[in-house]
């Protein structure tokens, strides 16, 4: 057996060679450790005990309610061949469609009519006066859709055109339901036979095209609500009237109303009496009290008074205003169901008064 012995200075190399692999490995340790920090991904659980705030989802767009049909080939005209619809906010879509048309006077369009302020039918044209329709048909809270015929376009004009046609408002209407951004208000297609009760509104001029509606328009009118408008063309309105003689009787199912509207500024008042009392002589005395009301003061009714099937109500209210404050009232004493969702209102709508500052005249 061999031994080594190594004296000092061999001893003392040695060391220094020990050192420097254990310097070396320390080293190595310290940079595989940093590599491996380097490289490494802590992935840290969510926090589910605390709800998370989403603050970057957009809102659903709010569902389309008013839209102006252009270019119809049924309007009444070619020019400006339009017709408004709306969908009221609560409006169920479910059995049969209540349709209210409401047909515009003389020097004015619908884009004006339908608003709550005076506004020009086109750039640099005279100010015409707002009507308040959408918003009126919107406090009745009815069940039924509003449409808007453009009749003769800012002009002084009792002219129908298409309307006066046999049969043109059916075809109005027909096309109308067919077109697809009405399908998508109705949240399905609906067609002529699904129906139910239209009401007619007539303001002022409009009794022209409101006659021949009644007279050759091809859809069976429920509800004739004359604003101002009998200056002549007596005879459509009294056929109508006539031929549905027991309908507008109390106590009958799904009884119709004819009411007439009028002041004594428009020259409307003598023919609107002579109609009413010539209706009058139909209805047997014992029902006279429950079925007509003619007021010939300016004295303001009562909803049971206008819910009568006949009415004449005379009223001081100026022209230009008589739809905003008759036109809820009317269609709440109408045979229109209400909105499920909401009551109707109690109050006049003629409370809220009418737009001051009108600057000029339509009919």
């Amino acid at each position: 057996m061999s031994v080594i012995y190594f004296g000092n200075s061999s001893r003392f190399a040695l060391m220094t060679l020990l050192a420097i692999a254990s310097l070396g490995s320390q080293c190595r340790d310290r940079d595989e450790a940093a590599v491996a920090r380097r490289t490494s991904t802590t992935v840290t659980p969510p926090d589910v005990s605390s709800p998370v705030e989403v603050t970057d989802v957009p809102a659903p767009p709010a569902p389309v309610r008013t839209v102006i049909l252009d270019h119809l080939l049924a309007a009444a005209f070619d020019v400006h061949s339009e017709v408004l619809v709306h969908v009221p906010e609560s409006f169920t879509g479910h059995g049969p469609l209540n349709i209210v048309v409401y047909l515009h006077g003389w020097n004015n369009c619908i884009r004006v009519t339908v608003g709550n302020e005076d506004g020009s039918c086109s750039d640099g044209a005279a100010i015409r006066t707002g009507m308040d329709v959408i918003r009126q048909f919107d406090l009745a809270a009815r069940d039924a859709i509003l449409l808007l015929p453009q009749l003769a376009f800012d002009e002084a004009t009792v002219r129908a055109g298409r309307l006066e046609a046999q049969d043109g408002f059916r075809r109005m209407l027909e096309e109308v339901l067919a077109r697809p951004e009405v399908t998508t208000m109705l949240g399905s297609p609906r067609t002529l036979a699904e129906i139910g009760r239209v009401t007619l509104f007539a303001h002022s001029a409009a009794y022209v095209p409101a006659a021949a509606v009644l007279a050759r328009g091809g859809v069976d009118i429920h509800d004739v609500f004359l604003l101002d408008a009998l200056y002549r063309n007596l005879p459509p309105f009294a056929n109508w009237a006539h031929a549905h003689a027991r309908e507008l009787l109390p106590d009958v199912p799904a009884y119709r109303h004819f009411a007439i509207i009028y002041t004594d500024s428009e020259g409307t008042g003598a023919n609107s009496r002579a109609l009413i009392n010539d209706l009058s002589m139909n209805v047997p005395p014992l029902l006279q009290e429950r079925t007509v009301w003619a007021n010939r003061t300016s004295a303001p009714p009562l909803a049971q008074d206008l819910s009568k099937p006949i009415v004449l109500q005379r009223t001081e209210t100026l022209h230009v205003h008589i739809p905003r404050s008759f036109l809820a009232q009317l269609l709440i004493a109408s045979g229109l169901p209400g909105l499920p969702s909401r009551s109707s209102p109690q109050a006049s709508a003629e409370d809220e008064g009418p737009t001051e500052g009108m600057s000029a005249r339509e009919h």
